[in-house]
């Protein structure tokens, strides 16, 4: 008979091996676990690293990519700046490319990037080749220490050497407005529309633009005819004469001026409260200019102006008016203040003003018309300065108004008034086309 307290200890003893077994196995289970925790976590580790190690490549690279298409586009646009002067010569451009790529690429990081420039012709082109070795961190202990990067950037110069119409309006709508059959015939010259609207050229059907190129800042409107093809988004081009200083306005010498039904000859000097030419009236104008202040110079009726080596400077609230009937044979000084400008508009006008060409018979008009704040508005049915030897218009806003035909000719040799410096051979618009 076994006895109640042996059999007790038996009992315990048994139990207290299967623990000592159970713990045992536990411990192993554990430390086969930490070894692999501790494997996975090297992989993953290793893993992680390359992919930072790879990514810090990538962004070395990204940024000296952003920074190499920076100076590219630059580069690119300063050489054809270069270009587009009328005194430039194709093998410095290079140089000018080169001078660019300095100042962006080395300032960057201090190290060089080879730079190829080519010049195209028809359309008139820059292109600028950028590459350069990126070194590599990381790459560098996979065998990869560097890589090339490269940038390319086309800038095209936009128009001819010779400016016929510039619109100086810089956000309105129609800064060039042609409606009904208007037309507008610029003879080897170009025409800028200033403003960055989405109707800033408009141009509508019946109505035709003929230049030897035609570029808007911001989009084109109308039905009309253009040709050649127009430029949209091109830059805006700077107002070539807006360093021309403005002439003295001095004490009046004539006010409230009124010449109704008569032949007279008119002496320049400063024209107050403005000047009135009416009825069947024949006025010569004498050498000079002619300043007028604070009032319209207004040509009314079946009258007549003749006048040779005269230019007009508007003042105040002044601005000029030619209706219908009249005659006008008009071309600018060719020396003094007023040197080949025809009419010259302060630069305080108000942007209210508008002057307005509505004689049939206006077709010598040799000179510039400079009208920086104010509109010019040509309303007749016939041609308007078809036999100046140039005629060239600069003006916040241009409208062609029913059937008048502006005709704008760069005859320079014939005659002897001199053309301002930006508008024979100006400095062309430039923009990046990739």
């Amino acid at each position: 008979m076994l006895n109640p307290g042996r059999l007790e200890r038996g009992r315990r003893i048994l139990w207290q091996c299967r623990l000592r077994r159970l713990k045992g196995l536990v411990v192993h289970a554990a430390v086969d676990a930490t070894g692999g925790v501790a494997i996975t976590f090297a992989l993953i580790a290793t893993g992680l690293i390359a992919t930072a190690g790879f990514a810090v490549d990538y962004a070395r690279v990204s940024n000296s990519h952003s920074s190499m298409q920076n100076a590219a586009d630059a580069a690119a646009f300063a050489g054809a700046k270069e270009m587009s002067l009328a005194d430039a010569k194709q093998e410095n451009v290079p140089e000018v490319v080169k001078a660019v790529v300095k100042k962006f690429v080395e300032a960057d990081d201090g190290t060089d990037a080879r730079a190829e420039t080519k010049i195209h012709n028809d359309p008139l082109q820059v292109e600028v080749k950028l590459t350069k070795s990126v070194p590599l961190h990381f790459g560098g202990l996979f065998g990869i220490p560097a890589t090339t990067v490269e940038a390319v950037s086309i800038a095209q110069i936009v128009g001819q050497p010779n400016l016929c119409v510039l619109a100086l309006e810089e956000r309105g709508p129609a800064a060039i407005n042609m409606t009904h059959n208007a037309r507008l015939t610029g003879s080897n010259c170009a025409v800028f529309s200033n403003s960055s609207s989405a109707g800033g050229l408009s141009v509508a059907a019946g109505a035709q633009l003929v230049a030897s190129t035609v570029c808007s800042a911001g989009g084109i409107a109308g039905q009309g005819s253009i040709a050649p093809a127009p430029y949209q988004d091109c830059p805006q081009f700077e107002d070539p004469l807006g360093d021309r200083p403005e002439p003295r306005v001095g004490r009046c010498d004539h006010v409230a001026t009124v010449i109704a039904a008569r032949t007279v000859t008119l002496r320049p000097g400063t024209y107050c409260l403005g000047l009135t030419i009416a009825g069947l009236s024949k006025v010569t104008f004498e050498p000079g200019v002619y300043i007028i202040k604070d009032g319209p110079f207004l040509v009314a009726g079946a009258s007549e102006i003749t006048g040779h080596g005269v230019g007009f400077f508007l003042t105040g609230i002044s601005i000029f008016t030619f209706d219908p009937l009249t005659r006008i044979e008009l071309s600018a000084p060719t020396e003094g203040p007023l040197a080949g400008l025809l009419f010259f508009g302060s630069r305080s006008q108000s942007k209210l003003l508008i002057n307005t060409i509505l004689s049939d018979r206006a077709q010598v008009m040799t000179g510039t018309i400079y009208l920086p704040t104010t509109t010019l508005v040509a309303d007749s049915l016939a041609r308007i300065g078809s036999e100046s030897a140039y005629t060239a218009i600069v003006s916040r806003k241009l409208l062609l108004m029913d059937g008048p035909h502006l005709v704008l000719n760069t005859r320079y040799s014939d005659t002897e008034v001199p053309v301002p410096e930006g508008i024979k051979a100006a400095g062309q618009p430039v923009r990046l086309i990739k």
